[in-house]
């Protein structure tokens, strides 16, 4: 190296041309044990680099290391951490500025020492320009996972939306978490059982782990991907990840939550939807939102969601009760079925009810029984399910038809009651 590289700050590169990764700027941090057990206590890798280099600006301003920043009193440590705060403030960096307060507030309290801002003294956050959230529909959440271009992303957006699953989690998906449901065959749900390191937030409900599941479509798209990991020479180990990268450069690395993103964005725009209304959580959405349709008990879903119920709820509702959170899974309709066309074929069920309830009280008169059937009701309930237009979709036609044929049937059933009453009355009978 010649020194005007080491003048211009030189790096050295590796093997595909790209920079050597160097040793984070913080390491030094963790040779204090105040600091490694604080730190420990937060799994999440982007909190736990987040918080050191809030850290080490403190140490770099106020010229202490992290023993010396916890012998002062809560006063002086204050006028540190305010004055580094300030700094960033004054640079319109408000989220970082609060990040300072918080971060250090944390560092303290977890080594026993008390350090709080006045409400006057805590930084406030202008609220980001709000974007108009586009949650998909079902139909919307296939049509992504068609278009979107490979059988990696194909798996990730029908993963997420079966799953509900954080996008954290599903980065932290193993080989091992999966490979006994999926081989020799698919066993429909597969379960996938979602730990604090996989999903931080749940540590944070108290929560030791929940049950994520996924129905047929989403298993045997991860099942493709993993066979196609295969055919491209993986041989997988239980602690590989399974979503990684496909780039020529940097195949074969655990995808990062921002690829996820940046993989829904696409799909979104393709899908026909603005891409900047949708994005990795919306998913999540979509999947609260079928679950939503369903007869399936409200604890249920807070539990599918990874949520801790409120109070006595939690207390006296078993989260761990994996057979019946599975069977109540499988009873909602992944099917890819519009909803209006499983709002028809509800229609057509109730109408063959009415129909048959019908024929029924028809026989009821031949054999002079009395009857209790509002008739004329009956007839604008079912003509009220025949729609104005046909629609486009064929199994939507196949029901519509199916719905006009139903109408004649009772249409001709109608005339057959004025005849029968007809006859009675020139019997006598009223």
């Amino acid at each position: 190296m010649c020194p005007e590289q080491v003048q211009k700050g030189w790096q050295e590169h590796g093997e595909h041309g790209w920079f050597v990764s160097k040793p984070q700027s913080f390491e030094w941090l963790l040779e204090f044990q105040c600091v490694k057990d604080w730190i420990d206590t937060y799994t999440a890798k982007d909190t736990r680099q987040g918080y050191l280099r809030v850290l080490e600006k403190v140490c770099k301003a106020s010229g202490m290391n992290p023993d010396q920043l916890l012998s002062l009193s809560g006063k002086e440590a204050k006028v540190i951490i305010k004055r580094v705060s300030q700094e960033k403030l004054q640079e319109g960096k408000a989220a970082m500025a609060r990040k300072i307060q918080i971060a250090m507030k944390s560092f303290f309290e977890a080594n026993d020492l008390e350090l709080s801002f006045k409400r006057s003294e805590r930084i406030k956050v202008p609220a980001k320009k709000v974007v108009v959230e586009t949650i998909p529909n079902k139909m919307q959440a296939y049509k992504m996972a068609e278009v979107t271009g490979s059988v990696r992303n194909r798996a990730i957006i029908l993963d997420l939306f079966q799953s509900g699953v954080r996008v954290g989690c599903l980065c932290s998906w193993r080989y091992g978490h999966v490979k006994d449901q999926l081989y020799p065959e698919v066993k429909v749900p597969v379960r996938i059982k979602v730990t604090p390191d996989m999903d931080s937030k749940i540590g944070g409900y108290g929560l030791s782990y929940y049950y994520a599941f996924l129905a047929e479509e989403a298993a045997r798209a991860l099942k493709d991907y993993v066979e196609e990991r295969k055919r491209k020479g993986w041989i997988p180990n239980d602690e590989d990840y399974i979503f990684v990268t496909e780039g020529t450069v940097s195949r074969g690395r655990r995808l990062t939550n921002q690829s996820v993103w940046e993989v829904v964005k696409r799909a979104a725009e393709k899908a026909g939807l603005k891409p900047r209304g949708v994005w990795t959580h919306l998913l999540r959405k979509t999947f609260r939102k079928v679950l939503n349709g369903t007869p399936m008990a409200e604890d249920l879903k807070e539990a599918l969601m990874g949520h801790k119920l409120p109070g006595s709820r939690g207390n006296y509702f078993d989260y761990h009760d994996i057979d019946e959170a599975a069977s109540s899974y499988l009873r909602v309709d992944w099917s890819r079925r519009p909803e209006r066309l499983i709002s028809l074929e509800t229609q057509l069920q109730e109408a063959m009810q009415e129909i048959e309830k019908l024929r029924n009280s028809l026989s009821k008169i031949k054999s002079g029984s009395p009857i209790d059937v509002d008739f004329r009701e009956l007839a604008e309930y079912v003509r009220d399910l025949i729609i104005a237009e046909k629609p486009s979709d064929p199994e939507m036609q196949q029901i519509l038809e199916e719905i006009k044929g139903l109408h004649r049937e009772l249409k001709g059933a109608f005339k057959e009651i004025d005849k029968l009453k007809k006859q009675l009355e020139e019997r006598g009978f009223t």
